[in-house]
């Protein structure tokens, strides 16, 4: 779904898609808002990748914990996210 031109906000309750397994809404630059702590509960999710959209606010600190360990690739460049990373990243993550 990558340059879909998508709009609005991630949706609050992204973490009720428990199966969810990769994310890929890059180049979307109209998708703004922050990315919903809820996301923690996406426990499968290992690929996450919203690089190039219009996101403020913090990496939610719960949100390197799904996945499968030293198998996460995330790409958040290219936002307007804060530039703390959660100590949950840990440099493993890195």
């Amino acid at each position: 779904m990558n340059a879909i031109n998508a709009e609005g906000s991630l949706p609050s309750n992204l973490g009720d898609l428990d199966r969810l397994t990769a994310m890929l809404m890059a180049d979307n630059p109209n998708l703004r808002g922050e990315i919903p702590a809820s996301i923690s509960g996406c426990s499968l999710l290992y690929y996450l990748d919203l690089h190039s959209c219009g996101l403020t606010g913090q990496i939610p600190d719960g949100m390197i914990t799904f996945g499968v360990p030293n198998y996460v690739r995330i790409n958040l460049a290219n936002n307007e996210l804060s530039v703390d990373i959660p100590p949950s990243i840990g440099v493993r993550y890195l």
